[in-house]
């Protein structure tokens, strides 16, 4: 990780774990004016950027708008792929090489002043990825209608940089918390010209979860490879029952509801391939029929900006950006535990499509929209989960969505419990509306009221700290979940009881906004014997899913091979955790709604309610269980279990290596 974007903060957790992109910060706004297209660019205008700008630049800090390369963004084309026209240019090119080369000295003289220039404007506003020195453009804000519908909410992102002329004794240090301190605790700020300005309210730009070496959050253990000959996969699929369905959910498949996955995602390409090698066409051989419905038909884009695909279900949409390069290369944050539960981090780019499988097997006729706002490690930056909702928000307003039903799954958690903000350095004021802590998640937790207001349903997962080493006990959800405008999920054996790692679904109960479901379980280590080097699993109790890469990772922090190949090209893992036992109830959801307008969706409550009702469950499985240790109900799940393994499969096999 680059010294100028590393990840900061830490905790109980240790010194390794991050929870910010190092100085950088959100600021949240309020206007009169409506959410429209045409009114974001003068709501920008009108937010005294340059008032505050010029307040923290007392202190030695300056704001510096956002780059291109600050936010999601294409990939770069890959060196080799040309088409006819890049060929004939390149030909153009080589002559006019050499008719540059006659003037490279006079360029050389050129470039040192343009150095310099930009060398200055780097100081007091640029950033040299594409960003101009204004910072009103337009990048890294979002605008959505404000949660009491009166207005708009604005959340502008910006780094943050030494001051050209008076710059702090400390360059280089994280001033994050510094600068979220300094506005969240003053209670007016004076103008150069005497105008008294109310400061908006100040948050870091959460991680959801990671650091160089271990971290928190999900997934609650590594995938495990499901032998190619397991009689549960032997039909191309392995699916999942929903037990206590009642009649009227049982011909529901989610017809015209839009599920949204956001999360991590291989690319289209590399779908494709696992699909072709689970499934090699003219071969009769069909290991994945699962895989090769969603991969058939397929749409796939880029970018999550200005484009809206369409592919028909059973096949997906998958949209597939880049982030910053510190989000992409081997030192890139990440999250993940072993089988010890220890905090240890690892690959995980099907993460997401292993969620998207599990939403597909549930609701066969759904719109299934996977966007990437994760990097291959599990961890994303919450501008680009702001980025994801805006466009998601925009097309409910007035765009392709207006009026119909969307599911959003969020199979992810954003920014460490209450207790350690204090740890981490935050100063708390008191809030009006809410406890102290509000402050640092308001951005985040007005835009999800904004959504449920638009009639979006927010599907997401409790998180997996339970009965860890740093949380030894049973904890309460993580956030996003804990907001009461979600319905939180928790995870859940195949005999019902609560997963070793899942947190309570419930924070309170008075705000049941919570329910379990099969997440399955931490399967248990099995030491390797020199001279194998790799841990083993057995007593593997999770769920079957999608799996398209060609290596898993280890299952022990200590063993000597971080991953190793795929023992088979089936396309199937086991996998636990409560982030897959998110998209049974986001599943769940879209039979609910369907037929629904926008407008008709239920909140949180109702869904949870709802779910408990004979609308959704069967008569004979009414009423429910209540799991006291997740503080929920648990709606009954089950899928095909495989004997006990003494060994997982595939582990101690050949080494892999995995790009960064």
């Amino acid at each position: 990780m680059d010294g100028t974007q590393q990840s900061m903060g830490m905790g109980m957790y240790g010194p390794n774990v991050v929870w910010w992109v190092k100085n950088q910060v959100a600021f949240t706004f309020q206007s009169a004016l409506p959410p429209t297209p045409e009114n974001k660019q003068p709501i920008i205008n009108s937010l005294h950027l340059t008032d505050l700008n010029e307040f923290l630049q007392r202190n030695q800090l300056s704001l510096q708008s956002f780059g291109e390369q600050d936010i999601a963004h294409p990939a770069p084309e890959v060196e080799g792929s040309t088409s006819p026209l890049d060929e004939s240019l390149g030909v153009l090119g080589k002559g006019l090489k050499a008719a540059g080369e006659g003037i490279e000295k006079l360029g050389e003289t050129i470039e040192d002043s343009g150095e310099k220039i930009i060398e200055r404007g780097e100081k007091v506003g640029g950033n040299g990825n594409g960003a101009d020195n204004d910072l009103t453009n337009p990048r890294g804000k979002y605008l959505f209608p404000s949660p009491d519908r009166s207005g708009s909410t604005m959340i502008t992102f910006f780094n943050i940089v030494p001051t050209e002329n008076d710059p702090p004794d400390d360059v280089g240090v994280d001033q994050t918390v510094k600068v979220v301190n300094l506005f969240n605790n003053t209670p007016v700020i004076v103008t150069t010209s005497g105008e008294e300005i109310i400061p908006p309210i100040a948050m870091p730009n959460w991680l959801g979860g990671g650091t160089p070496d271990s971290t928190h959050g999900c997934p609650a253990s590594p995938p495990i490879p499901v032998t190619a000959g397991d009689q549960c996969i032997a039909s191309g699929y392995c699916p999942i029952t929903l037990d206590g369905l009642s009649p009227t959910m049982q011909e529901r498949f989610g017809d015209g509801v839009t599920v949204f996955v956001l999360d991590t995602m291989p690319t289209a390409e590399q779908l494709s391939n696992a699909s072709n090698l689970a499934n090699p066409p003219g071969s009769g051989i069909r290991m994945n029929l699962l895989l090769q419905d969603m991969v058939t038909g397929m749409q796939s884009a880029d970018t999550f900006s200005g484009i809206v695909l369409n592919a028909n279900a059973p096949a997906i949409n998958v949209y597939h950006p880049q982030f910053p390069d510190y989000l992409e290369n081997e030192n890139a944050p990440r999250t993940g535990r072993d089988l010890y539960r220890i905090l240890y981090g690892f690959k995980m780019p099907d993460h997401g499509l292993f969620v998207a499988g599990i939403i597909r097997d549930l609701a066969p006729n759904a719109k299934i929209e996977c966007v990437r706002v994760l990097n291959d490690y599990g961890v994303g930056r919450v501008n680009d989960l702001m980025q994801a909702l805006e466009i998601i928000q925009g097309r409910m307003i007035g765009g392709d969505l207006q009026g119909l039903p969307v599911v959003i799954n969020l199979s992810l958690v954003i920014t460490p419990e209450s207790e350690l903000f204090g740890t981490l350095g935050f100063v708390l004021p008191e809030q009006p509306d809410g406890p102290p802590d509000t402050i640092l998640r308001e951005g985040l937790h007005q835009l999800i009221q904004s959504l449920v207001n638009s009639g979006a349903v927010i599907v997401a997962s409790a998180g997996n700290d339970s009965n860890s080493p740093e949380m030894p006990g049973r904890v309460g959800p993580r956030y996003p979940a804990r907001f009461s405008e979600t319905v939180s999920v928790a995870s859940v054996t195949k005999g019902g009881v609560a997963s070793i790692f899942s947190n309570m679904a419930t924070a309170t109960p008075e705000q049941p906004n919570g329910i379990a479901t099969l997440g399955g379980n931490v399967a248990g280590p099995v030491a390797p014997i020199p001279p194998d080097c790799m841990t083993g699993a057995t007593d593997i109790e999770y769920i079957i899913g999608l799996y398209s890469s060609d290596f898993y990772p280890k299952l022990a922090v200590n063993d000597c091979n971080d991953y190793y190949l795929a023992p088979n090209t089936s396309a199937w893992a086991y996998w636990s955790g409560t982030s897959f036992a998110t998209p049974i109830i986001s599943a769940l959801a879209a039979r609910m709604i369907e037929g629904l307008a926008a407008g008709s969706v239920p909140s949180s409550q109702q869904v949870v309610a709802t779910i408990s009702s004979s609308t959704v469950t069967a008569a004979s499985f009414l009423p429910l269980g209540s799991n006291t240790d997740l503080q929920a109900l648990v709606f009954p799940a089950s899928q095909c279990q495989s004997v006990s393994l003494e060994k997982a499969p595939g582990v101690g096999s050949q080494a892999a290596e995995v790009e960064s």
